[in-house]
């Protein structure tokens, strides 16, 4: 494994595809205490609090493709062990408020993983997020090398525990914090039914059709 340990960076996904085309290990991670301008869906920003993880990495596909930020989330939940749900398409919560997320890019056939992870004590907060900030462990303070050795930990996990795609979705929807809960996609409201064999939200709308839903924002509407 080829690691990355930066002090700081403007976005760990950034220097990892500036990085790509001299990378000679398959396996490389990017690590870094303090991440400026953390990238999120759609262009939305991550902002990385103090005791919060920043790192990405490269990972060969899931079988089906759409599937791998699903199967990242999962094997994230079970490395932690914690009492993390799963919000489709790539959000981690606690107790319906979020704590981490994944951002997935592909680029000649290998996916750059971006993960972002509050794990310990969040401070200076006061930010306006659409879905609250919360974190792991309210009261764990990182120490300076534990801002690389976890996430080496994790991606070490997540190489020695690929699962294929039925077992994707079997588990992401175990874990999922809304499975047949009503839920607002962008404008849409229905019931969410599970996931497709692609990753794809399934909604039950008002005619109790089953609509899918590639790619959007899911709040709960309760």
């Amino acid at each position: 494994m080829q690691h990355f340990k930066l002090q700081s960076c403007s976005s760990t996904q950034d220097y990892l595809k500036e990085k790509i085309a001299t990378i000679k290990n398959d396996f490389c991670l990017v690590s870094t205490q303090s991440q400026t301008q953390g990238k999120g869906r759609h262009g939305n920003s991550w902002q990385q609090f103090n005791n919060s993880l920043a790192f990405s990495f490269l990972l060969q596909p899931n079988q089906v493709v759409t599937l791998t930020s699903l199967e990242i989330s999962v094997l994230l939940t079970e490395y932690f062990n914690q009492n993390i749900l799963l919000k489709w398409p790539n959000d981690l919560l606690v107790n319906r408020n979020k704590c981490g997320g994944i951002l997935c890019n592909i680029i000649d056939d290998i996916v750059i993983v971006g993960v972002g992870i509050n794990l310990g004590r969040i401070e200076n907060s006061n930010f306006n997020f659409k879905l609250p900030a919360t974190s792991i462990d309210s009261e764990r303070v990182l120490v300076p090398d534990e801002y690389h050795s976890i996430p080496e930990e994790i991606y070490s996990y997540i190489i020695n525990n690929r699962i294929n795609s039925e077992q994707v979705l079997s588990r992401w929807s175990s874990l999922c914090a809304h499975l047949n809960s009503e839920v607002i996609i962008d404008s849409q409201l229905g019931i969410f039914a599970g996931v497709g064999s692609n990753g794809e939200a399934l909604l039950k709308v008002n005619d109790n059709k089953t609509q899918s839903i590639w790619s959007g924002s899911l709040f709960f509407n309760d």
